[in-house]
């Protein structure tokens, strides 16, 4: 069988193919999925993180055709993240280029339990476009969670687009009004927020960014990354998201604050050497 076939999957996945850290699937670490890959399509088989490759495919045919720089923000049953700069994906030294969503103090992982804590993600999304106010508040909850490390790669990377995909991106505008909204908080200049529209249909040449040698691979988001089909994403600009709805405070994660410490008793000013007596002016 001719070509390249590429694997997509959660977790750290180094250059040769090789998942170097899953820990979603923790007997994956150490698999050498390039050789599975290849050895399961009798061809020359490649491997990569799945937002990573969601990130080439929306830049290729997706929602990012007309971008450079590109965040793409992984919003399914787990987090993930994939970056495009110069057109090209950055994976970094070891493959783990945007994997803030491990970084406890982000968050991600505790926004989407909250949001699906008494219903299904569905349910609250389709209750919250409803009006409903207490789904409004967990959307707008979860917005927030995932605008924090979203805005974190924003002001890393500065890029033209930032591309939400996965299944809760089928939510649309109820998810991406409230996002747009806290990011405006977070970033200096928040970029253009659109959801993913490049679909499950794989196209028959390589997309720009995977190494020579994969000039006929093929690259598909994973199964976790469901893209509702429709037209094209435009950019919205003009003015600012109106404000959210009255909720409380969301919770988060802080470290544990340092005991005070009592001050330091003042030291007496030192007075004159011994033997000496200060002089004064006469009048």
């Amino acid at each position: 069988m001719r070509g390249s076939r590429p694997a997509g999957t959660s977790g750290v996945v180094d250059r040769t193919g090789r998942v170097s850290l899953s820990v979603t699937l923790p007997g994956w670490t150490g698999v050498d999925l390039a050789g599975l890959a290849g050895r399961w399509f009798g061809c020359t088989g490649l491997a990569a993180n799945d937002a990573n490759l969601a990130a080439l495919a929306e830049h290729w045919r997706g929602s990012a055709q007309h971008a450079s720089d590109v965040v793409y923000v992984l919003a399914g049953h787990r987090p993930g993240a994939g970056i495009l700069i110069g057109g090209r994906l950055h994976a970094g030294r070891t493959g783990a280029a945007g994997e803030i969503g491990t970084l406890r103090q982000v968050g991600w992982d505790d926004a989407a339990r909250e949001l699906v804590k008494e219903a299904s993600a569905e349910e609250v999304f389709a209750a919250a476009g409803a009006g409903d106010p207490e789904a409004l508040c967990r959307v707008d909850h979860y917005a927030e969670g995932l605008a924090i490390g979203a805005s974190a790669l924003v002001l890393a990377v500065d890029p033209d687009l930032l591309v939400i995909g996965g299944g809760k991106s089928r939510a649309g505008d109820v998810l991406l009004a409230p996002l747009r909204r806290h990011l405006a908080e977070l970033c200096l200049s928040a970029p253009e927020v659109v959801t993913s529209t490049s679909g499950r249909r794989a196209p028959r040449s390589a997309p720009y960014g995977w190494p020579s040698t994969t000039s006929n691979a093929r690259s598909w988001a994973s199964d976790d990354d469901v893209r509702s089909p429709g037209r094209r994403a435009t950019a919205r600009r003009g003015p600012a998201p109106p404000a959210g709805p009255s909720c409380a405070p969301r919770p988060t994660a802080r470290p544990p604050a340092r005991p005070s410490r009592a001050p330091a008793p003042r030291r007496p000013a030192p007075g004159p050497p011994a033997g000496r007596t200060a002089r004064r002016g006469t009048s």
